[in-house]
C-alpha cells in the first residue's frame, strides 16, 4: 500500500507535468520586459537579502578543471540607494583564505561569513533583531556532515540542531534559512540533490536555548484532508506562527496558495487562499503579514489575507521567463533569476520594485 506521503509526492509529479503543459501552451512572451542588472556567464547561486533589505548578496559560479575543488565562485553585492542600484564584486571563493578576521568587510556588511573545515564560504543568517545567528558547523556525530548552530549573540549561549544534517560539500548551497520578522522562529530548508527537499521549523528558543524545538514539516491538514507542499515556496509570518506555502493534494493538483498554523493548536486555522496557474516562482508575506505576494504563470499577485481578495499587480512579472524569485524581507523588492530573452535563454539577474 502506498503511504500518504508517497501519494502526495506522486500528486506533485503529476501537478508539475500539468503545469509544464500549461506553460508550453501559452503564447511566447517574446523579449523580457525589464532590463537585467547583471548578465551571468555561468550559474548564479546563493542569493540572500540582508535583514534590512538594502543589500543583496549572490555568487556566480566559476568553472574549475580540478575535481577536488568543492566550491568556486565570484561574490557580488547589490546596494539599493535613492539613486538606483550598484553592483560590486567583493570576493572570490578559493582565491583568498576566508578566515573570520580576514573576510572582506563588504561581505560582513551584507551577510557575515564564516569558514567551515573545508574552507568554503558558509553563510551566517542573523536574526532581524541581531540577537541570534544561525550557521553551519561540523556535525559532532557524523564525519563529513554538518549541522546548524544557533547562537545567542548577547549571552553566548548556543545550541547544535543535530537533528538537521546538511552536506559540507554543498555548503552553502545545501541549505537556506528564513527568519520570522520578530526573530522568534525560523525555517531551514535542507536541499537534496537526489531526493525531495526537507523543511524544518525551529522555535521556542527565545526564553531558554535548551527549550529549542525542531520539527520536520511534511504534511498539513486543511478541511480534513492531507496537503503536501513545495519546500522551496514558503514564508514565515511576522510572529513566526504561520507558514504560507504552495500546496496541493488529489483534489487540488494544480496547486494553491495556502496557510498553516505552525503552533499546531488548531488545524481549523489552516486554509486555502488562491489557485495558481503554471509554475509558481516566489511567495512571501508582506512586512505585517496582512498581505501575501506570489508569482505564477499569469503574473505577480497580491492577496488580502483577511478578505481573501486577490489582485494582479503586474502581468509582466510571471514564470514564463522567471526561473527563481527572491522577495526582500519587507516584500518591496524582488531579486529574479530569468532569461534575457526567449530566443537566447541566457541567464540574468533582475532586481525589480514591487508595484504599490
Amino acid at each position: 500500500m502506498v503511504g500518504k506521503s508517497s501519494y502526495i509526492k506522486l500528486v506533485l509529479v503529476i501537478a508539475l507535468l500539468l503545469t509544464s503543459i500549461s506553460i508550453l501552451a501559452q503564447d511566447n512572451p517574446g523579449e523580457v520586459p525589464f532590463e537585467p542588472l547583471f548578465v551571468a556567464d555561468n550559474n548564479i547561486n546563493n542569493l540572500q537579502w540582508s535583514t534590512d533589505g538594502d543589500i543583496l548578496l549572490f555568487e556566480e559560479d566559476v568553472p574549475s578543471l580540478e575535481q577536488e575543488q568543492v566550491s568556486s565562485g565570484l561574490w557580488y553585492r547589490v546596494e539599493t540607494t535613492p539613486l538606483g542600484r550598484d553592483i560590486i564584486q567583493i570576493a572570490e571563493t578559493q582565491a583568498i583564505q576566508l578566515q573570520n578576521e580576514e573576510t572582506p568587510s563588504e561581505l560582513i556588511t551584507a551577510i557575515p561569513s564564516i569558514t567551515n573545515d573545508r574552507g568554503n564560504v558558509g553563510l551566517v543568517f542573523p536574526s532581524p533583531d541581531g540577537q541570534y545567528q544561525a550557521y553551519p558547523t561540523p556535525h559532532p556525530e557524523f564525519s563529513g556532515r554538518s549541522t546548524v548552530a544557533l547562537v545567542n549573540v548577547n549571552t553566548g549561549e548556543s545550541n547544535l540542531l543535530v537533528d538537521i544534517q546538511v552536506s559540507i560539500l554543498q555548503t552553502p548551497r545545501g541549505y537556506s534559512i528564513d527568519w520570522s520578522n520578530d526573530s522568534s522562529a525560523f525555517t531551514i530548508r535542507r536541499v537534496s540533490t537526489f531526493a525531495a527537499d526537507d523543511l524544518y521549523y525551529v522555535s521556542n528558543f527565545s526564553g531558554n536555548m535548551t527549550d529549542t524545538t525542531v520539527e520536520l514539516l511534511e504534511l498539513f491538514e486543511i478541511d480534513g484532508e492531507d496537503v503536501g507542499f513545495s519546500k522551496s515556496l514558503t514564508d514565515l509570518s511576522s510572529d513566526g506562527d504561520t507558514l504560507i506555502f504552495h500546496g496541493f493534494n488529489e483534489n487540488r493538483s494544480t496547486g494553491w496558495i495556502a496557510l498553516a498554523n505552525l503552533t499546531r493548536d488548531n488545524s481549523a486555522d489552516n486554509r486555502w487562499l488562491h489557485e495558481t496557474t503554471g509554475f509558481v516562482r516566489g511567495i512571501t508575506f508582506d512586512i505585517d503579514s496582512n498581505l501575501a505576494l506570489f508569482i505564477d504563470g499569469t503574473g505577480l499577485h497580491q492577496i488580502d489575507l483577511e478578505t481573501g481578495e486577490a489582485v494582479t499587480l503586474d502581468e509582466r512579472i510571471n514564470s514564463t521567463w522567471i526561473s527563481r524569485a527572491y522577495f526582500s524581507p519587507d516584500g518591496s523588492q524582488i531579486a529574479i533569476l530569468g532569461e534575457i530573452s526567449k530566443s537566447t535563454g541566457d541567464q540574468a539577474l533582475y532586481v525589480i520594485d514591487v508595484p504599490q
